[in-house]
This record gives structure tokens, C-alpha cells and sequence, in this order.
């Protein structure tokens, strides 16, 4: 299946607009996840991948990062920072490859969006969990934690601004 040269996508899914914006874009973004994203974009576009299927991978991996984080372990622990890593990469590629096949939608955004409020507050509340894990007397707090967590997702104002 003929697809997108590198350099395509880098011009096309990475416009400087992209690379310049500070607020919309998460610190591992800037410093190295740019500079890998086309590679897997490529792979995406190669093998016939829409957008929303990357972006629903993303959010797999931040919910199931979630789910990693609520058990003990350093298998847990580098399975956790594996799964963060590839919900950055699959956040990186869904637009490079929405942007470079025109394929942006309404649809797009709002599954980013809620992908981003998911895996944050999944992580979170899995972070809530081992902890109360490890102090039995506080059982109630994870619980009592999530709500506040998941709503400090979902009011996060820059998450709001619909760029593509």
C-alpha cells in the first residue's frame, strides 16, 4: 500500500503552528515525541489506519495505564511508563495523520478531548487506588478522591481550545 514520504508528513502533520504551541502540548511532546510521531504516523498511514483509530488507541493506552498504575510492582511500574509513552505517540499521530489525509472532523476532537480527560483521570484514580493499597486504614479515600480527580480532568480550560 503506497502511502505519505517522511518528509511529506513532517511538512503536512507537523506544521510550525503545531510545533509552536506551548499550552496544547504536553512537555514530552516538545522534547522528543515530535521527532518520532512521523515515524509511526507513516506506519498508520501505510497500513490504511483513520484517524479516530489511532486516537482510539490513545485512548486505550491512558485508560489501561490507569488500570497498570492501581498495582504494585516495578513490572508494573515500567508497564505504566511504556503504556504513557504510547498514549503520547498515538496522541502525536492522530492529528499528524488527520492533518496530512484531511480527514479532520468534529468527531476527531471530541475523542481526543475525551481521550485526554479519560487516560488523565484513569491515571489518577489508578494512582488513588495503590495508594490506598498501601495505607489500609484510609480505604475510603481513593474513592472519595476520584470524584475530585475526574472532575479536575474534565475542567482542565486548555483542553477546550479546537485546533487540529
Amino acid at each position: 500500500m503506497s502511502g505519505p514520504s517522511l518528509a511529506e508528513l513532517r511538512s503536512e502533520g507537523q506544521p510550525q503552528a503545531v510545533i509552536d504551541r506551548l499550552n496544547d502540548e504536553h512537555w514530552a511532546g516538545r522534547v522528543y515525541m515530535r521527532k518520532i510521531s512521523p515515524f509511526a504516523t507513516w506506519v498508520f498511514a501505510r497500513l490504511g489506519w483513520s484517524p479516530n483509530m489511532v486516537t482510539l488507541a490513545f485512548i486505550a493506552c491512558g485508560v489501561a495505564a490507569g488500570v497498570v498504575a492501581a498495582f504494585g510492582g516495578l513490572a508494573t511500574a515500567v508497564a505504566v511508563v511504556v503504556l504513557i509513552q504510547g498514549y503520547l505517540l498515538f496522541d502525536c499521530s492522530d492529528g499528524e495523520l488527520a492533518r496530512w489525509s484531511g480527514r479532520t472532523s468534529a468527531t476527531g476532537v471530541f475523542l481526543d478531548l475525551t481521550g485526554h480527560y479519560l487516560g488523565e483521570a484513569a491515571l489518577l484514580i489508578g494512582l488513588g487506588v495503590r495508594a490506598q493499597r498501601c495505607s489500609p486504614p484510609a480505604r475510603a479515600w481513593p474513592w472519595r478522591g476520584g470524584w475530585p480527580a475526574c472532575c479536575g480532568c474534565t475542567g482542565s480550560p486548555t483542553r477546550w481550545s479546537f485546533r487540529c
